[in-house]
């Protein structure tokens, strides 16, 4: 029961954190300067609505019940959000 919680916290989150920078596509935000990089622009895009389409699959898989489920979306969408820093991380 414990493991569907902290998935639903999880997901959550990762909801949270995709919609931030849904919100920040054409704002600055910590060290990247948004407004500046055309490709940057165009990297957020996607990458927030992966991470959102990821958390909200991963909510909604938590409450079938299934241990092995839910732990497999969520791996899927860990790989998604570190994928998303590594892409962001060349912006730097």
């Amino acid at each position: 029961m414990l493991i569907f919680l902290l998935a639903a916290f999880f997901s959550l989150i990762m909801f949270y954190i995709g919609f931030y920078l849904f919100q920040h596509r054409q704002k600055d935000f910590m060290l990247f300067k948004v407004s500046s990089s055309k490709p940057l622009q165009t990297l957020i895009s996607p990458l927030s609505i992966f991470i959102m389409v990821g958390a909200s699959i991963c909510l909604i898989l938590a409450c079938f019940g299934n241990v092995y489920i839910t732990m497999g979306a969520m791996i899927i969408n860990i790989l998604i959000t570190t994928s998303s820093l590594v892409m962001l991380s060349k912006f730097l």
